[in-house]
């Protein structure tokens, strides 16, 4: 029977954490679109249909940004727990040694 290794970059997965969170914070920052652009279009059918869209979309970004927020979380919790394991098991490996530090 062959072992299974798991191999992770948690330099990668940090990195990925910080890109969602970055996106999330972007997303956060967006300024709806009727605000801006208001003066500019007045009152029309377009005004009412922007709103429309800046409306729905001020609801599925709240959405995206808690999904990405828990992602991010995510992310950092594994990639503190992988090197934690990581550590943990460098430590026993040296422990178990002739002459590491759990030698007697």
């Amino acid at each position: 029977m062959t072992g299974t290794h798991l191999k992770a970059d948690i330099g990668q997965i940090r990195s990925s954490a910080d890109a969602v969170a970055a996106i999330k914070s972007a997303l956060e920052g967006s300024e709806s679109l009727v605000d801006q652009y208001a003066d500019a279009i007045g009152q029309s059918s377009l005004s009412g249909a922007l709103h429309t869209f800046a409306t729905n979309w001020k609801i599925h970004r709240e959405k995206m940004c808690g999904d990405l927020n828990t992602f991010s979380t995510w992310a950092h919790k594994a990639a503190d727990e992988y090197e934690k394991t990581d550590g943990d098991l460098a430590k026993a490996l040296t422990n178990s040694q002739p002459g590491g530090q759990g030698a007697s």
